[in-house]
């Protein structure tokens, strides 16, 4: 019987070498707008420019990307948000 994790990790490794954003947000299971934000912040490399329009990053970098200590990448627990999301639940005590 396969599992999701398996599908998972079979479908990581049928990837090419070099994978698209697209595929590099799947991974990482974040937000498109989140992946490009770490780019500009310098936390993701900004990958390989294979053309004017085109750039790869290595499948093997974004991988390692997971167990890093980045809560929205490593699958950590985040810290509580407020019902409404603006901001950190009080403490209470």
């Amino acid at each position: 019987m396969t599992t999701t994790t398996d599908f998972i990790f079979k479908s990581v490794r049928d990837m090419p070498l070099m994978i698209s954003a697209k595929q590099a947000i799947w991974i990482l299971g974040i937000a498109r707008a989140t992946f490009y934000r770490r780019i500009a912040d310098g936390s993701i490399e900004q990958g390989v420019k294979l053309g004017p329009n085109t750039r790869r990053w290595r499948k093997d970098y974004i991988v390692s990307l997971i167990g890093g200590d980045d809560p929205e990448v490593s699958g950590a627990p985040a810290t509580p948000r407020a019902p409404n999301g603006r901001g950190p639940v009080a403490a209470v005590g």
